[in-house]
């Protein structure tokens, strides 16, 4: 990332790549009426420091739970560790945030990180691309919210994880690399 970037031009960026991205490859089926209906909140946290980065995970996890038409909020951390096994280790500092401030079960906390790696797949499958977005990202994910897509079919988280790893691997070599953008395609 560069010096010059702000908070509203990372912004910017991660609004096109859920519209081109998340939404356009339907890589999340869930994801379509809360973004049209505007009930996802996305936040750019430009703290340097974990400590800056926990806190507004904790404000944002407020937010989400005191705010009618909020469904889930995407919490974009440029300034995270550059290494994905880093900004795990981060994850589960906020996951411990996430049980202190009492929505322990009610939140779930989902990784993104343009160097994203499933523990199952090799560091290149281009599966793997699913999880990867220009910046790390927390989306905080209502638990209630997902419950309520799957109630009536328990296996479709699985089926729509199948059908997004056979898409990706379907892709060109230069289809994949644009997912991330022009920067992270060359």
């Amino acid at each position: 990332m560069s010096e010059d970037e702000t908070a509203e031009g990372i912004e910017a960026e991660m609004r096109q790549w859920v519209q081109r991205v998340v939404l356009g490859l339907d890589l999340c089926p869930f994801a379509g009426r809360p973004w049209r209906d505007g009930q996802v909140r996305l936040e750019v946290c430009l703290a340097s420091g974990v400590e800056g980065r926990l806190t507004a995970l904790w404000t944002e996890l407020d937010h989400l739970f005191a705010t009618d038409g909020v469904e889930t909020t995407l919490l974009v951390v440029p300034h995270a560790p550059a290494t994905f096994d880093a900004f795990l280790a981060e994850t589960d500092l906020a996951d411990a945030v996430t049980e202190r401030a009492g929505y322990d079960g009610l939140v779930q906390i989902v990784t993104f990180h343009p160097s994203f790696r499933f523990a199952t797949e090799a560091a290149d499958d281009p599966a793997n691309l699913v999880n990867r977005s220009p910046y790390a990202m927390w989306h905080l994910l209502r638990t209630d919210r997902l419950a309520e897509v799957t109630v009536d079919d328990p296996g479709l988280g699985e089926r729509v994880s199948d059908a997004n790893r056979e898409l990706l691997r379907a892709m060109s070599p230069a289809a994949l690399r644009s997912l991330l953008g022009p920067s992270q395609g060359d």
